[in-house]
């Protein structure tokens, strides 16, 4: 596991309004991965920065990404849904994107 993002800041919300944060999974031409989120309404993107495909084992003939969600860190309940998929990203998150690479430690997650 890497924490290539912070937590998301903390905000403080009404009982019934829901925050929705938008989480992108990115697979690059050159077989690399980057992640990035938002929070619904936000301009400002985050990003992981592209984990390089010399990053993933060389034996390997095939990988799968996924994007999971640390369920146990969350303080509250939570939907997650599928609402894009596609060969493009949105036009709004890849303007965004950047060129830098992965930079994070990473460690065990303990569940």
């Amino acid at each position: 596991v890497a924490q290539p993002m912070l937590a998301l800041e903390e905000r403080t919300i009404e009982d019934e309004e829901l925050e929705e944060v938008e989480a992108y999974l990115c697979l690059g031409k050159n077989g690399g991965v980057s992640f990035c989120r938002r929070r619904v309404g936000e301009e400002h993107m985050q990003w992981s920065g592209e984990i390089p495909r010399e990053f993933f084992p060389w034996w390997a003939e095939y990988t799968f990404a996924t994007l999971n969600f640390q369920i146990d860190q969350l303080k509250a309940p939570a939907e997650v849904f599928v609402t894009w998929s596609g060969p493009q990203l949105p036009s709004a998150v890849a303007k965004s994107m950047p060129l830098s690479q992965f930079d994070a430690t990473w460690c065990e997650h303990k569940w």
